[in-house]
């Protein structure tokens, strides 16, 4: 994420983690206001904030920076915290809001997970059906989860996507590249798709 700043470049400073009991009021470097969470830490790398989940492994870093526009921005932000590690999938512009203009969202492909994130995994049920394309059981295996399909098989790595909805890919050779998208609110659903058609597998 990058904030925009009228000021000078953010000077070089850098400070330990410091873990947070409450929401708390907090600053950039150039004094851009935002709350903290509660659990989370903060910590300061010249012009990037960073807060870290409780968890670990799981960070927003708020980095400082002038730019002629958001690609630059954004290449500005990578360059003081760390080269990203995924592609760029996708860049969009997006509505003013709370008084930011300008606004641009960047998507990156990110990796799934494998073995499947085992809370990802508690999203799911375990089974469910298409009338046209048959059952899927969902089956574990020590730490793997497998998607049954009665004629084949495959384990499947888990992927939080952008629009936070959360994907199963199958992974086994032969068969491997199919996603699966987690849905519905009161009754899980799994939707499969392709160039030309979306398939809507329901739980049982």
């Amino acid at each position: 994420m990058a904030c925009f700043a009228a000021q000078a470049a953010a000077p070089a400073q850098s400070s330990a983690k410091e873990p947070l009991t409450a929401d708390t009021p907090k600053t950039t470097v150039l004094g851009n206001t935002f709350i903290a969470p509660a659990g989370w830490t903060v910590s300061v790398r010249g012009p990037a904030t960073i807060l870290e989940a409780p968890e670990g492994g799981s960070r927003i870093v708020l980095v400082d920076v002038r730019a002629k526009d958001a690609d630059a921005a954004v290449a500005a932000a990578w360059a003081a915290y760390q080269p990203p590690k995924w592609p760029l999938k996708l860049a969009t512009d997006v509505p003013d809001k709370d008084g930011w203009s300008k606004l641009r969202q960047y998507s990156y492909q990110t990796s799934p997970n494998v073995p499947a994130n085992a809370q990802d995994v508690t999203k799911l049920g375990t089974q469910y059906k298409n009338a046209a394309l048959g059952d899927i059981a969902v089956e574990r295996s020590g730490a793997k989860t497998v998607f049954d399909f009665g004629e084949w098989q495959s384990e499947v790595a888990s992927r939080r996507n952008p629009d936070g909805t959360t994907s199963f890919i199958t992974i086994s050779p032969g068969v491997s590249g199919f996603e699966f998208v987690v849905g519905g609110d009161t009754k899980k659903t799994l939707t499969l798709r392709d160039a030309q058609h979306e398939y809507l597998f329901q739980s049982l």
